[in-house]
């Protein structure tokens, strides 16, 4: 049985600025990991994707990474962060993400964590 990771938004457009795919990385390290990600991460990636800013060709490539990998996207709307402790906490699910702070929260909450090097490897 798969073992569920969640990934957010920083973690795909950090891969991808960094020539990456989380995807990949994440089940290069763990092939029994099942990404998913909720519709508030297709939500922000959207938003940058639609704005000039720096990262908006990372999030649109994000976006076609998930499709491409035909990651599953879970109901979740509202505040991105909030979705993931609580779905983390109660399910037990693993998370990657390269946001300092909300890793902490993680960590706090007992929750095993995971981020993405410069390099591509998850750790």
């Amino acid at each position: 049985m798969p073992q569920f990771i969640i990934v957010d938004t920083s973690s795909i457009i950090f891969g991808l600025s960094h020539r990456s795919d989380v995807f990949n990385a994440i089940l290069a390290y763990e092939p029994s990991y099942k990404p998913v990600v909720s519709e508030g991460v297709v939500n922000e990636l959207k938003g940058i994707g639609s704005s000039r800013g720096r990262y908006a060709k990372y999030a649109r490539a994000g976006l076609e990474l998930i499709r491409k990998h035909g990651i599953e996207v879970e109901d979740g709307q509202g505040y991105v962060d909030s979705w993931i402790l609580r779905k983390a906490f109660t399910l037990k699910f693993d998370v990657c993400t390269n946001d300092t702070a909300l890793r902490r929260k993680l960590k706090e909450k007992g929750i095993k964590t995971f981020s993405l090097s410069i390099q591509g490897y998850i750790k």
